[in-house]
């Protein structure tokens, strides 16, 4: 952005390209932190006997509670990535001359996350689901995760690598860990360094 400003003066006008992305990579801890600790807080009172017998006694209450938490947790999500992605698009448009907003990338940035945010939320309310204690929850909602991608990657590094005559990514993308969106940015961040989200309509349908 410095850039842009530096240049005002000179005949030069340089326009810079941003996205959601670009702007705000820190958006990715909607589906780290964010959607596990609401959808934990909010569905917390079936670990206490007294709130989930009164819960599971009463039918239509139970599926309008269910529904109503689930749907204000992506009401908030949606929130949240409405006022980042929409401030900095305002702020393009008003200084069309220095920024340009990638919108096209924005989008699918933002797709993934709300895709990320749901696969998260799901996991951890079936965890919730067969659980009772907030530890036993955390720990049931990441085994499932992240096992049964972990247990593909092992079978892909292990055994079908060995295969000079085929690549096992290239031959079936679905063995990519990088299709799994909130795995493969896991992975990207702790083993790889990579603070990236891959681009693209598979991971996206994937995941959902």
């Amino acid at each position: 952005v410095s850039e842009v400003f530096d240049s005002i003066g000179t005949n030069e006008i340089a326009r810079e390209y941003v996205s959601a992305w670009s702007l705000n990579p820190v958006l990715v801890l909607l589906f780290c932190a964010v959607a596990p600790l609401m959808t934990i807080i909010l569905f917390n009172f079936t670990t206490s006997r007294a709130a989930s017998d009164f819960y599971f006694s009463v039918p239509k209450t139970r599926k309008s509670l269910y529904f109503s938490f689930f749907l204000s947790i992506i009401t908030w999500i949606g929130i949240i990535l409405a006022f980042s992605v929409g401030v900095p698009m305002v702020l393009s448009l008003i200084l069309n001359k220095f920024l340009v907003f990638n919108v096209g990338s924005s989008l699918v940035f933002v797709l993934q996350l709300l895709v990320s945010c749901v696969y998260v939320i799901a996991a951890c309310l079936i965890a919730i689901s067969v659980t009772g204690t907030v530890f036993s929850n955390i720990v049931v909602a990441l085994l499932l995760i992240f096992v049964p991608r972990l247990f593909i990657l092992v079978i892909v590094n292990s055994g079908m690598n060995g295969l000079y005559y085929a690549d096992a990514i290239e031959t079936l993308p679905l063995l990519s860990y990088h299709i799994n969106l909130p795995v493969g940015f896991v992975i990207n961040a702790f083993f790889m360094g990579s603070f990236d989200l891959v681009e693209g309509a598979a991971p996206i349908i994937y995941t959902t």
